[in-house]
């Protein structure tokens, strides 16, 4: 699941879609300096009561303009908004917050389209996505957050996880 979408290249014109102050800095040094600051808050996810177990629950399947996902939530709404919590604190550790941050969906990816679907496709496999949603299980717990980077949509190389079920990060920068 996307807790938060983080900084792209293609992105780096756009200063609402990047850091204020970190423009010229290269992106390997971008994603060095958010691992910098977000394993500090790792360690004090747990006293500020936004350490794992996320407890989250499917609410439909996600008609993305380029796949299929599914949408999710907060299991109840005290989850929802810890979650939202988590969220806020993330992108203040990082210094960064896009347009959408209070806006943005949760969410996990299925399948991404090779190619754009017409109306009728896309109803179809509205349609039939929606056949399967009462099949799937909907409530399920997550564990650490992931900080990742990545070049496309292909790999997602972990960097480290923030906390944990011990509130520690496991993995070195």
């Amino acid at each position: 699941m996307t807790v938060l979408d983080g900084v792209l290249e293609r992105n780096r014109d756009d200063p609402r879609l990047w850091p204020a102050g970190n423009v010229y800095l290269p992106l390997d040094e971008c994603t060095r300096l958010f691992a910098e600051r977000l394993q500090a808050l790792g360690h004090s996810l747990e006293s500020e009561g936004l350490a794992p177990p996320y407890r989250m629950k499917v609410r439909s399947f996600d008609p993305l303009v380029n796949g299929i996902g599914l949408e999710v939530i907060g299991a109840t709404v005290e989850e929802e908004q810890r979650m939202r919590r988590l969220r806020d604190r993330i992108a203040d550790t990082m210094g960064f917050r896009a347009p959408n941050h209070d806006t943005y969906c949760f969410h996990i990816s299925v399948a991404y389209l090779l190619r754009h679907l017409s109306q009728q496709e896309r109803r179809e496999l509205e349609r039939v996505t929606a056949q399967h949603l009462p099949a799937l299980e909907l409530h399920f717990d997550l564990d650490a957050v992931k900080y990742c980077a990545f070049e496309d949509m292909h790999l997602f190389s972990r960097v480290f996880y923030l906390g944990g079920s011990s509130g520690k990060s496991t993995d070195p920068v």
